[in-house]
């Protein structure tokens, strides 16, 4: 039933031109379950709240922004309160979650709502943390590729207010050394990224690394100044990948990505931000990746073999449906769908040269022979 509801709700939220009085009241009432009952529903939740921020943004921040955040911290009170086994849904449903809605807020809310950062900045941090808790490890490491994600799209929305946030908490050397190898982690078979595995996560990241590389350096903590190597290599390295992802995805032939998987603080920040190599102890990461798709793969055929009402289906006929569960990006609208990463990256080389050609130089100084290239093109043109 409730995902009945949900669906209405957001298709009537999408398709109306504006969202209506009374289907604002509706709003409160769905805070309202989220953090109880209805966290087992948190993912299907999503949509519904992406739409009441994105299509009444000035009219949700003035009535239902603080009811959101106090929504957002009962459903992690509740989560690290419960007792195991008492149903109230799982690490994946609640951390994931409250990260995607901080997304959505963020994305929306640009530049209106800054306020939430230093909030929304120790919420994930402090989730982030609880990770590295002796013996309390996320069961899915997807988790903490969420939580980084929240914490990069601060960082686009304002990165000086977000390094400010998590530097007065102590958390600042933390959160880059932690964005720092997970993207800096690749399988080792295939070279590609083990962590950020969609075209919108690896953009969100590359704008979020573009920003504090546009942040003026006397508004920079000195640790981070001497960072920007490597959040430079970094963010060329993503974009490279992510250019080699749209081309594949443009080939002909070609369509949905088919079988995807979805503090000590001090100014030594720059010694450790960025700077993980990324190598990788598990032989069997490309094989777990692999076990993951197959599971996948086979659950969605049973489901495909469920709702056409039998045995009686033909794969090739479904294969549209089944691409379709597993597409690449996320099915939710974005502010930074219209936003060009390889430009933003592009105005951030041009803030950050400023003049000072000397420090533009050291700036990419870690870049190996490929990505000196690939920036020279960049800059000159188009990769």
């Amino acid at each position: 039933v409730i995902e009945e509801m949900l669906e209405i709700v957001t298709q009537l939220t999408f398709y109306s031109p504006a969202i209506s009085e009374r289907m604002w009241t509706l709003f409160p009432r769905i805070l309202g379950i989220m953090p109880t009952w209805g966290v087992d529903f948190f993912q299907e939740f999503i949509p519904v709240v992406d739409n009441y921020i994105s299509r009444g943004t000035p009219f949700f921040i003035q009535q239902y922004l603080q009811s959101t955040n106090t929504m957002l911290e009962a459903a992690i009170v509740r989560f690290q309160t419960s007792e195991e086994g008492d149903g109230f849904g799982t690490e994946e449903e609640v951390y994931t979650g409250v990260a995607e809605i901080i997304q959505v807020i963020l994305e929306n809310c640009k530049g209106m709502v800054d306020h939430c950062v230093k909030p929304y900045a120790s919420l994930v941090v402090a989730a982030m943390m609880k990770n590295d808790a002796p013996n309390e490890p996320f069961e899915d490491p997807h988790v903490m590729e969420a939580l980084l994600i929240a914490g990069a799209d601060a960082l686009y929305y304002n990165p000086i207010l977000t390094m400010n946030a998590m530097q007065e908490n102590g958390h600042l050397a933390y959160f880059m050394q932690a964005l720092g190898h997970a993207v800096s982690r690749r399988k080792k078979r295939s070279g590609k990224l083990y962590h950020f595995t969609s075209k919108r996560e690896k953009k969100t990241v590359i704008l979020g690394l573009a920003a504090v590389m546009a942040t003026p350096p006397d508004a920079l903590m000195p640790g981070m100044r001497q960072s920007i190597p490597q959040i430079a290599a970094a963010a060329i390295a993503m974009l490279m990948d992510l250019k080699k992802q749209e081309e594949a995805s443009n080939r002909p032939g070609t369509g949905a990505s088919g079988m995807s998987a979805r503090s000590q603080e001090s100014t030594d920040v720059g010694s450790r931000c960025l700077s993980d190599s990324g190598d990788d102890d598990d032989d069997d990461d490309d094989d777990d990746d692999d076990d993951d798709e197959l599971t996948g793969y086979l659950a969605d055929m049973r489901k495909l073999r469920g709702a056409s009402g039998g045995d009686d289906w033909e794969e090739d006929e479904s294969l549209d449906l089944l691409l379709s569960l597993h597409e690449d990006d996320q099915v939710l609208i974005s502010p930074l769908d219209d936003v060009c990463a390889y430009t933003t990256f592009k105005e951030a080389c041009a803030r950050l040269r400023g003049g000072d050609e000397t420090g533009f130089m050291t700036a990419v100084g870690l870049l190996n022979d490929e990505q000196k290239a690939w920036l020279e093109q960049l800059l000159s043109g188009s990769p």
